[in-house]
């Protein structure tokens, strides 16, 4: 809804969504806890669900020739539950996958559980139980901005701009007494209800001087300042042992209550000049510099420089006129920017702990975080280059980027000695450099343009190029710091970034049966790119055999969306299609199943293909063990979305709803994926860390909706 007048307008707006998940109590569950003589709740039928309301404002006022205000506000709320799901004992998919594979007794499986109820196929534990574990999460969202502009003077503009966001967050988990899977503790009952208020403040101004020196040459010149101040507060209660009907932390026979504040404020001060030459040649330079709370306190200050050219050479009077080629600009950029260290990266923390002298309890204090005083955010600088161009009757547009990016002081989790007795074996630290290049090219197409039917197509496409140049010297000892190696992942100069390795191995049907067994397989124990002489000791030396497999993030992705407008523009299909592709990914799902079940189809199925066999053993039953094929090709095309809209009539939206307009919406997300991944999906992720994790979860889900918009 919008409407005002010249001197005060306004917009507004609404959207409610409601939802339930794909997953249902099945029916052999509720006759179980029917005849267990237990009321079945209506989270526990439908256990994921999710309602969303969302509400929105902005005003415009124009006070005066001189003077423009703004205000925009939203409020979002948002109510879900979930099921426990992903790499988790008590989750739906975890004894989903695990089980044998049939639903009666069989080899090394009961078909019994722990409480005597029969499991279905499933592993330790059915919906019944798995569904009764209540999880959910109330989200309230404010958000807010005030804009002011004021031009006192023809050639001087100020800007004034503050913005307030605000968040309050609650998640509870309950499992009531005599429920929930029977793990560990689960059955005695536990209530945790965590509450976080998250307050995001940030206030900019500026202040734009315009000076036309001559004809052909025009300058501006901008000062400002921003201020940004994070505060959350985080308090977590746990009640464990709940008596019958209780269902809150405070009602547990041990209660446990801890409380976590995380502050963080940036000051940050600028100044850019503009130059502009004949309106074609366009060029600018600034510097930046900010403090942000999170520096060590032996770092105070950083500067962020940048300078650009653009070039309209098309429009030069010496410029060949090319057929086809309506206009080219060229241009070129370089400038750097930062990442900020987390709230407490920097800072020297301790923790309690209850010790025991002379037989009494003690409470005392012990070192825990180590802190790091010389933190400094990671610094990047890149240098960008390439063109715009408008085709064939400005029907297409066609951009070509090139980057190369290089990030000094790269935050890394520092391995500690075990010997230095610290309570954390990393501390956070600016290491090393790592340089990114790469190319992006957006082609936008008009096909067809007629009056009933129309055709636009976009494709943009990307590559890019990690390596990691130097890990730095070690400020304490001022040696070199030695490669950083983790179970799948390492940090070893001249490779990618978290780049995967693993030991390779061989394998052959010796004996022609069909079946791969441990003697037919063979692990790499020695070599590796950095082993110079095995017999020696050598300076960071590694012989373990490991050899690099590949990227861990897709170096290609692609996306391509093709749109239809029929019956006058009235009517518009959207096709959206991307592809990932130039990395490899850890199949941890088929990986442990093979490790830990009797559920692994390169062992279990009937005839299995050799090179099956072949990674399942090596993974197994080889000392030393290996991964090698089970990190797979990332690679893989999703028909991401589909989406067709067709627009009302206006005199049937004026008569019927009484609007100013209407418009019909269905979509369709995640139809399908073309991948030679042998897991669930090649997107399927439970973790928020560098790499993807794949163990026991789901790809995304596919969607299907229905949206009316109204305009009032």
């Amino acid at each position: 809804m919008s409407g005002g007048s010249e001197a005060v307008r306004f917009f507004s707006s609404g959207s409610f969504e409601n939802e339930d998940g794909p997953l249902a109590l099945p029916p052999f569950s509720k006759r179980q806890l029917d005849s267990f003589k237990t009321p079945i709740l209506g989270e526990w039928n439908r256990p994921e669900a999710l309602q969303k309301s969302s509400f929105r404002l902005n005003l415009n006022s124009a006070v005066s020739p001189t003077l423009d205000l703004s205000l925009q506000t939203g409020y979002i709320k948002t109510d879900s539950r979930l099921p426990q799901v992903d790499n988790n004992v008590n989750s739906f998919w975890y004894n989903g996958e695990t089980g044998p594979g049939y639903k009666s007794a069989g080899p090394g499986y009961t078909g019994i559980g722990s409480l005597g109820q029969p499991l279905m196929g499933y592993a330790n534990f059915t919906p019944a139980e798995i569904f009764q574990y209540t999880t959910t999460q109330g989200v309230q969202r404010f958000i807010g901005s005030a804009n002011a502009n004021w031009r006192p003077f023809s050639w001087l503009a100020n800007r004034g701009d503050v913005g307030l966001d605000l968040a309050d967050r609650q998640e509870a988990q309950l499992c009531r007494v005599a429920q929930c899977p029977d793990f560990a503790t689960n059955r005695l009952g536990f209530a945790t209800d965590q509450r976080a208020n998250v307050r995001n403040f940030s206030a900019n101004v500026s202040s734009t001087a315009t000076w036309q020196a001559t004809s052909a040459i025009g300058l501006k010149n901008t000062v400002g300042a921003q201020y940004g101040n994070y505060d959350l507060d985080r308090v977590n209660a746990n009640g464990s042992i709940l008596p019958p009907g209780a269902q809150t932390p405070s009602q547990g026979t041990t209660p446990n209550i801890t409380n976590a504040v995380s502050l963080s404020k940036t000051l940050g001060l600028f100044v850019e000049e503009q130059l502009a030459i004949r309106d074609r040649l366009f060029l600018t330079g600034a510097v930046r510099t900010d403090q942000n709370s999170a520096f060590g306190t032996n770092f105070q200050r950083v500067y962020y420089p940048k300078a650009s050219a653009s070039w309209v050479a098309s429009d030069e009077s010496f410029f060949p006129t090319i057929k086809g080629l309506n206009n080219l600009r060229l241009r070129a950029s370089w400038g750097s920017s930062g990442v900020q260290p987390g709230q407490t990266d920097a800072l020297r923390t301790i923790q309690t702990v209850l010790t025991s002298i002379a037989g009494a309890d003690i409470s005392g204090e012990r070192t825990n975080l180590l802190g790091n005083p010389d933190l400094r955010p990671e610094k990047s600088t890149e240098f960008e280059t390439g063109f715009d161009s408008r085709l064939l009757g400005n029907r297409v547009t066609f951009e070509v980027t090139y980057y190369n990016k290089l990030s000094k002081d790269a935050l890394i989790d520092r391995v500690l000695a075990p010997s230095s007795g610290a309570a954390v074996n990393t501390v956070k630290a600016n290491l090393g450099a790592v340089r990114n290049t790469g190319w992006e090219t957006l082609i936008n197409a008009q096909v067809v343009d007629r009056r009933n039917f129309g055709w636009d197509l976009t494709f943009n496409g990307s590559r890019n190029s990690n390596v990691l140049e130097t890990l730095g010297t070690d400020p304490a000892t001022g040696k070199a710091i030695p490669p950083i190696i983790g179970t799948t992942t390492r940090q070893l100069e001249g490779y990618p970034v978290n780049g995967y390795w693993q030991r390779p191995y061989t394998w052959s049907d010796a004996n022609g049966d069909g079946i791969i067994t441990p003697n037919e397989v063979t692990v790499a124990s020695t070599g590796g790119p950095l082993c110079v002489d095995a017999t020696k000791v050598i300076l960071n030396q590694i012989c373990d055999g490991f050899q690099f497999i590949g990227y861990s993030q897709p170096r290609d992705e692609v996306s391509i969306i093709n749109g239809f407008d029929l019956l006058n523009h009235k009517f518009r299909i959207s096709a959206l299609v991307d592809y990932k592709g130039g990395a490899n990914l850890l199949n941890n799902e088929e990986g442990f199943l093979c490790q830990q079940s009797t559920s692994c189809p390169e062992t279990s199925t009937l005839h299995p293909e050799l090179w099956r066999q072949a990674r399942a053993i090596a993974a197994r039953d080889k000392t030393p063990v290996t991964q090698w094929d089970y990190f797979e090709k990332l690679q893989f095309w999703r028909f991401r979305e589909l989406t067709a809209t067709y627009t009302l009539p206006d005199r049937f939206a004026s008569k019927l709803i009484r609007a100013q307009g209407a418009s019909l919406v269905l979509g369709a997300r995640n139809l399908h994926v073309w991948s030679k991944w042998t897991g669930a999906d090649p997107e399927q992720n439970y973790s928020q860390g560098d790499t993807q994790a794949t163990l026991l979860t789901a790809g995304p889900p596919r969607y299907y909706t229905v949206r009316l918009n109204l305009r009032y």
